[in-house]
This record gives C-alpha cells, structure tokens and sequence, in this order.
C-alpha cells in the first residue's frame, strides 16, 4: 500500500490537500489497482493551526521574565533562559543535564537575585536550586 499527499484542483477551481492510497493486487490472474482519495484539507489546516499556537506558546515561555521549569518523569526536562539565569546556570540545557534536580526536595525560600536586595520572589523552588537567604546589610543614613 502507497500513500502520496497531492493537492488536486476540484471542478468549482478550489485547491485542496488530497492523501491518494494505492495497492496493487491479482485478480483472477489479472494485475489490478486499487485506488481512493480523500480530502485532508481540514487535518491540514488543523496541523497548521497547532504548530502556529505551539511556536507562539514557544515564544511566550522562552522570552518570559519569569523562570519557568517543566518536571518529566522525576527530572527536569525543560528550563527557560531565564530559570537558567536566575539559579546561575550557563545555558538551559546545563539545567536539564544535571541529574537529581527534581528529586532534591522543594522547600519554600526567598530568591534574589544578583545585585538585588530585597528578595525578587518568594516561592517554591528546587531546595538545590535555591540561593542563600539574603543577607541583611546595614545602610547608614545621611
């Protein structure tokens, strides 16, 4: 069995995807083709329209300020630019490379960051993950 995906021109002039399926058999020792057609142009459009919505989706969560992580099967399989950032990783993948980071135990902690004061956030996070508690500095008044 062949499957071809074509476009075909219908007789109103419209253009539409086409998934064409053909097998060759013997019938009472002749060779004989089967063929059929059908229109895909509503799964294609479907396809387009899901990968547009993940490529936007895509684009939100990696330019996001915040730091955002997915946990798969015990691991963290992805990290954004900005989690990496954030924790002092160099890339997001070095984030999903280094084993045991999902399984290290959440705790709720004050994240800063660098040159920051005051705590960005306060939140659940990776407890492997999470900066030192900020420190207090006193701030002379003039």
């Amino acid at each position: 069995l062949d499957v071809v995906e074509t476009r075909h021109r219908r007789q109103d002039g419209r253009v539409v995807g086409v998934e064409v399926s053909v097998a060759a058999s013997m019938v009472d020792g002749q060779a004989v083709l089967f063929s059929s057609a059908r229109d895909i142009t509503a799964r294609k459009r479907t396809e387009t329209e899901l990968r547009e919505s993940e490529e936007r989706f895509r684009c939100i969560v990696e330019q996001s300020i915040a730091g955002l992580y997915v946990i798969q099967d015990g691991r963290i399989a992805y990290a954004n630019a900005r989690f990496a950032e954030i924790f002092g990783f160099d890339s997001p993948e070095e984030v999903a490379r280094r084993p045991g980071i999902a399984q290290e135990g959440f705790e709720r902690r004050a994240v800063a960051i660098r040159g920051v004061e005051e705590p960005l956030a306060v939140g659940l996070v990776p407890r492997a993950l999470a900066l030192p508690e900020p420190r207090q500095h006193p701030v002379a008044a003039s």
